[in-house]
């Protein structure tokens, strides 16, 4: 698989959830589950499990994983807990989801 920006972004986005398990991302991708995961290590994507609110650090996303699917019942507190970019609450992909011109029109689940 050749691995453009946007791939590597769809990664990178998809990879915090716990439901998105390798395989699922694979088939998002088009790619095989082995590749997913040969490329989340080469990119230093964090470890799973995902962190709770309570733990998370002043320097740790603060994108909640469930945003789109908000269930207080299951999962409502995992956030993402990558490094924040600089002056802002999210990591740099998430601030790509959180902030938008007001031109840019938003879907529900884009990425």
């Amino acid at each position: 698989m050749i691995w453009t920006d946007e791939a590597i972004e769809t990664l990178k986005l998809m990879w915090p959830l716990e439901k998105n398990t390798a395989a699922v991302i694979a088939a998002a991708l088009g790619t095989t589950r082995n590749a997913v995961i040969g490329k989340a290590h080469r990119l230093k994507l964090a470890k799973r499990p995902h962190k709770t609110f309570a733990q998370l650090g002043p320097k740790d996303c603060r994108y909640n994983l469930h945003i789109d699917t908000w269930n207080p019942t299951k999962g409502a507190d995992e956030w993402c807990g990558q490094p924040v970019k600089e002056g802002k609450p999210y990591c740099e992909a998430h601030c790509r989801v959180a902030y938008r011109k007001a031109s840019e029109p938003h879907t529900r689940g884009e990425g």
